[in-house]
């Protein structure tokens, strides 16, 4: 009871003080304190664990770029380095990947360094031939949107849409990955 007494003094000398009403404590009704989702806790920690999954998964990645310009290249390069790529590497033209010793576990090809389309998957469907065990991105500014199933496997693993957001490209890298395992144990 001396409790409530004293929240009361305590109001009026509130009161006194400041010229405000106050009310005291045992007459305050409090807000409905909102808890969280149950399930929220538990999503936060898988999305933390898959993050690091994905930064793991992405420290053996070695990229090699092909067809793309300086700036392309230095842009790709930084958002690759930003997500913790292994290391990423670039050359001009697809024939020169064989003499690149297999130090690449990942192809990022620009579809748009060929004079044609029909050129790009002729030259991917060559090298798929040879290469079934490298990790191939395709990339197009002339793609409508990022296909991200297997219904291109015979030249590559996923198509993303240039230019890349980090995202995206992430994401791609992830994705293209699961698809050459599943292509690989389909042969």
């Amino acid at each position: 009871m001396a409790w409530w007494r004293n929240s009361n003094q305590a109001a009026s000398i509130d009161q006194k003080q400041t010229g405000k009403s106050v009310r005291p404590v045992h007459e305050l009704r409090l807000a409905k304190t909102v808890f969280e989702d149950p399930n929220l806790l538990t999503k936060r920690l898988f999305s933390t664990l898959a993050q690091e999954e994905k930064s793991l998964a992405l420290s053996i990645v070695h990229v090699l770029l092909v067809g793309f310009n300086a700036n392309e290249v230095r842009s790709l390069t930084q958002k690759l380095s930003m997500v913790g790529v292994a290391s990423c590497t670039s050359i001009a033209l697809l024939k020169d990947a064989h003499s690149t010793r297999r130090t690449f576990t990942h192809l990022i090809v620009n579809a748009d360094a060929w004079d044609s389309i029909d050129e790009a998957v002729c030259a991917l469907f060559c090298y798929r031939q040879c290469e079934d065990d490298r990790v191939v991105i395709l990339t197009s500014g002339k793609i409508l949107a990022d296909d991200l199933g297997r219904e291109r496997k015979a030249i590559c693993d996923v198509s993303l849409r240039f230019p890349v957001s980090l995202n995206r490209l992430v994401e791609g890298i992830m994705i293209a990955s699961a698809n050459n395992r599943e292509f690989r144990s389909s042969l």
